[in-house]
C-alpha cells in the first residue's frame, strides 16, 4: 500500500486502535481494504462486545460477515467502514 494512501490509513487507523485496547481483546486478524473505497475486514479472538464498542467510539461502522468463524477459534467476523 502507498503511504498516506485511503487504503493504508484505514488499515493503519484500525491497527493502532486495537493495539492500544486491553490484551484481553486479542488475538485478532486484520485484513485492511485492497482498494479506498472498499471496507476492512476483521476477526477477533475474545471480547467482541468490547472490540466494537471501541470501534464505534471512535467512528466506525461495523456490519457483522455472518461466517462460520466459531471453527476456526474465532468469535466474530466483520466488515468495517470509517
Amino acid at each position: 500500500m502507498a503511504a498516506g494512501s485511503t487504503t493504508g490509513r484505514l488499515g493503519t487507523e484500525l491497527a493502532t486502535i486495537l493495539r492500544e485496547m486491553d490484551e484481553s481483546t486479542e488475538p485478532w486478524k486484520l485484513r485492511p481494504p485492497e482498494q479506498p473505497d472498499e471496507a476492512a475486514k476483521l476477526l477477533i479472538g475474545a471480547q467482541p462486545e468490547l472490540v466494537r464498542d471501541h470501534l464505534e467510539d471512535a467512528g466506525y461502522s461495523i456490519h457483522d460477515l455472518n461466517l462460520p468463524v466459531e471453527r476456526d477459534g474465532w468469535v466474530a467476523a466483520w466488515k468495517i467502514s470509517s
